[in-house]
């Protein structure tokens, strides 16, 4: 199972995900691949983009949410389970959160593929599982497809997609008020 990040610039009232160019009229929406291959996409307009855009997330938000109601097709064993688990938290980057850099990271973000700590992982939950989707390392059912999305990114990866235009703003720590 591969994993897409989706690209695109939103309007200034719209909390930034990822900005691909600071024009005005800028319709353009971009898929990225783990691999590093790409789509670029053009709309006429900002509502078409937009629409592309929200029906594109409806299907990786979907597919995740597939992953979650197939629990007894692709079980591990909780031995075999626990060790893919472990391989998720040494994956480089993710010996610390996503966010605050917090070390041992407990729990996880199924959109964005990184791990977080339990501070962070509420922050995300009141984001709305259409932004961050959190699950717990140790308390939650990982079906192999799950474990094989966590092993493909990782938080190195995530924040180079979603910190890639964040230069000169601070970055949230352990002591960062909510």
């Amino acid at each position: 199972m591969g994993a897409l990040f989706l690209v695109h610039k939103l309007n200034s009232s719209s909390p930034p995900l990822f900005c691909v160019s600071e024009q005005e009229e800028n319709f353009e929406f971009i898929i990225v691949s783990l691999t590093g291959q790409t789509w670029h996409f053009e709309a006429t307009t900002y509502e078409e983009r937009d629409a592309w855009v929200q029906a594109i997330e409806s299907q990786i938000l979907a597919s995740l949410q597939s992953c979650e109601s197939s629990k007894n097709k692709s079980r591990l064993t909780s031995q075999s389970e626990a060790m893919a688990l472990q391989s998720i938290r040494n994956i480089r980057g993710n010996s610390h959160c996503v966010d605050c850099e917090t070390q041992n990271p407990n729990w996880a973000s199924l959109n964005l593929g990184a791990l977080m700590c339990i501070e962070c992982s509420g922050i995300h939950r009141n984001l709305g599982t259409h932004l961050s989707r959190v699950r717990s390392l140790d308390l939650d059912d990982w079906p192999i497809e799950l474990i094989k999305v966590m092993s493909s990114i990782g938080n190195e990866l995530a924040n180079s997609v979603w910190e890639e235009s964040t230069q000169g703003r601070t970055k949230p720590s352990l002591d960062s008020t909510r």
